[in-house]
This record gives structure tokens, sequence and C-alpha cells, in this order.
């Protein structure tokens, strides 16, 4: 929950497979253990009882697997890793300028990987980042856990990393794996959202790489597929060549980010898939695996690099201002006073089909275009957060449409 702390209230004690005493001993040992100061004989405030209650295991990955994983208690690194220290009579004279504190945390990345390996693991590790600040709302800052350990406080860091491959827990990293420190707990990934870093600063024409992404995305999808019918889930399409009604993929182009996005409809939608939905968006993740070439006809041929788990999160995190970064465009032209108030009410309604509260909407830019009708680019703002993704309108799942939060969301040209 939200508002919880982060107080310890269980111990976990791992017996390894080539210990020398049974496991049953070490159980028994640690029953009914109590804390106590033997200079003065105070009996600590709790006594250790054993629990077969495994639920809160699960909470730190021990029944699954998963690619994304943050330090509950922070990673002591070696001392090659650690901060400079700061005299607290001197934070004026001593303090540090950007470029240091880059250094040190580059340093500190590094040996994340020597930590994966020390603790048995081989995974490749796809994205790191490290701080002294927790993860978690409530968590504690990385030097609070100095008091009573052997490590200095610029030893000890917040990590928060991306494996390649699934790692299961029990996840503890770093020299105070074995004393508490070091605690990892599993990130749940974004489900229905996938997404490609281009290799380009060049201006694009942003519809005509949607339309390439989509051709090559339901390509790689048929070659998954084998002779297999491709399904209007993937095509946009049905059988006779008419826009599909039922939900479908959407493919987007984030010109801020520089990112081609694929949604899944009940990512869209904010609602659980359904069981064909599931096996459809496995076999999705499947067909994009080596994703990494796209040819887009005049627009150029691109290198493509799949997005790190927490580039993804961006369009799933809750806000309460949206701006768009892809034109909106109105569903219908209702016949009303202005422009402005043409799209103010279709988007508003649009919303409402799409499950999301009214929101108060603020006309950026609006124009008419042949062939193409009303849009214009917005800004939403809701009384409470909503989550991503959002893209609406009509063009909504070929590239228009596309909301991203107001502090993420640049305002130069949105290509």
């Amino acid at each position: 929950h939200q508002h919880v702390d982060h107080a310890v209230r269980r111990v976990v004690v791992d017996v390894p497979s080539a210990c020398p005493l049974r496991a049953t001993d070490v159980q028994w040992a640690f029953e009914g253990l109590e804390i106590f100061d033997p200079s003065t004989g105070v009996v600590g405030p709790f006594v250790l009882t054993s629990s077969s209650d495994r639920e809160m295991l699960a909470h730190y990955g021990s029944e699954t697997s998963a690619r994304r994983w943050r330090s509950i208690t922070p990673v002591a690194l070696p001392d090659e890793a650690k901060r400079r220290r700061i005299e607290p009579t001197r934070l004026r004279e001593e303090a540090k300028p950007a470029s240091e504190r880059i250094l040190e945390e580059k340093r500190a990345a590094a040996a994340i990987g020597a930590a994966l390996r020390h603790a048995g693991l081989r995974n490749h590790i796809v994205d790191v980042a490290v701080q002294r600040e927790p993860f978690e709302p409530r968590g504690s800052r990385a030097e609070v856990f100095a008091a009573g350990s052997r490590f200095v406080k610029e030893q000890l860091w917040h990590v928060e990393i991306e494996l390649a491959e699934p790692a299961r827990g029990l996840l503890q990293l770093g020299d105070g794996r074995f004393l508490g420190l070091g605690l990892m707990a599993p990130v749940p990934e974004v489900v229905g959202v996938f997404g490609f870093k281009i290799d380009t600063d060049s201006s694009l024409d942003a519809e005509s790489l949607v339309r390439a992404l989509r051709r090559a995305v339901m390509s790689r999808v048929q070659v998954a597929i084998g002779k297999r019918t491709l399904g209007p889930y993937f095509s946009g399409h049905e059988q006779d060549g008419t826009p599909a009604h039922a939900p479908h993929l959407a493919m987007h182009w984030d010109p801020v980010a520089r990112r081609l996005l694929i949604f899944t409809p009940h990512a869209l939608e904010h609602r659980s898939a359904t069981r064909d939905e599931r096996s459809w968006s496995s076999t999705l993740d499947l067909a994009l695996d080596g994703f990494d070439d796209l040819r887009a006809g005049r627009v150029g041929r691109f290198g493509l690099q799949r997005c790190t788990i927490s580039e993804l999160a961006e369009y799933a995190t809750r806000s309460k201002v949206w701006r768009s970064v892809r034109p909106y465009s109105v569903t219908r032209h209702r016949k009303v006073s202005s422009a402005e108030q043409a799209i103010i009410e279709d988007l508003i309604l649009e919303c409402a089909r799409r499950g999301l509260p009214r929101p108060h909407v603020e006309v950026l830019a609006i124009r008419s275009q042949p062939g193409r009708g009303l849009e214009g680019d917005l800004r939403l703002e809701f009384a409470s957060a909503v989550a991503g993704p959002i893209a609406l309108g009509r063009t909504r799942y070929l590239g228009g449409g596309l909301f991203r939060q107001a502090d993420r969301a640049s305002s130069r040209d949105r290509g």
C-alpha cells in the first residue's frame, strides 16, 4: 500500500545447501530468540517466532521471476564505488560539482555488475540507476542504514536494475547481502506497452513512420504464427479489408522521446486483457524479439533499440496534467459556435467513451486540413491523477492523439 512504512517486521534466514547444519536445527535455534544487550542484560522489544505464511516472500520475488528490481535496503558497494565524504562543517566549501556526482554514480553502476556475479547471477544488465534516495515513497535514504553496520554511509546506494533475462528472488546484492542489506524487490513490468528508440536526430514524417512500423509488426507476427491467418487484432482490418470495429493494436510515434510505440487494446482502455488478448500479446512479444531494423521506404532505414521498462513506465504512470505530443483529430465535427468549442466537446465525449473522467481542456493550437478534418494540440487537466497510456481521437490507432505527462511533453514541433 502506498502509505505503508518500511519498518522491519519479518526476518528471513536463508540456509545454503552447503551449510553443515541442518535447516531444521537452524530454525530451532532462531525459534523464540530474544535480542538483548550483553553488557546491560536489557532484553529487546521482540521475540522471533517461526511462520509458515509465505505471502510476504512473494513481494520479493520468491514465487515469480522479474527483469526489473529495486533495492528496499541499500546495496553496500566496495570502497572504489563509494562517494567522497563531505565534512559536515564545510558543506559549502567541499560541495561536489555535477561532474563529480556523475562520475561517482558511474562507478557505482559499474560495481553492480560485479555484485550480480557475486550473488550467482550471470544476467546481462540492460539498465541501472543508483541514488541515495529510496525508490519507494516511504522508504529511507541509504545513509540511514550505515548506523550499526560495518559500512560507511558513502558505500551505500539504492539501486534499480533491469536485466535482459528474468531473475528469481530472493535477490540480495552487495557486500552486505549476508547482513540484511541489498534486499531487492521486483518491479512489475509495463503490460501492454512496447517501445523502440530510433537512432536519429533528424525530423521525421510521423505518419509514414507509423505506417512502416505497422507493416513491419504485421510481417513479423505473420512469420511467428506461420500459415495461420493474421487476425484483426494485429492488422486492424477484417478479412474483407474493411476497418475492424473490434479493439486492435495502436501504433504511435513520440517525437519528444524519439520512440516508436505499440499499445495493446487493453492497455489503452485500462482494463484487464481477455484470454485471447493475453495470447495475442504474448505472440506480439515473441515477434518483436530481435526487431532492430526498420525500413520505412522514402523516410529511411533506422536502427532500433528496445526501450527499457523504466522508459515504457513513463506512458503508464499517473498524472493530473497531460499534453498532446501528436495532434488530436476529432471523431465528429459538431455544429457549435467555434472550431475550438467543437474540439473541446469532442475530446470530452471521447474521454467518456474511454472511461476517463471529464478533464478541463485547453486548446494550444488548432487547424483544419483537407482530408484530415479538425485537429489540434491540447492540454488536459483532470481533477485527480489518471493512469496512462492515453491516446484519443479518430486517429488514435495510427499515430494520432498521443498524450504524455505535461512535464515530460515538449513545446517544440511535434513532427
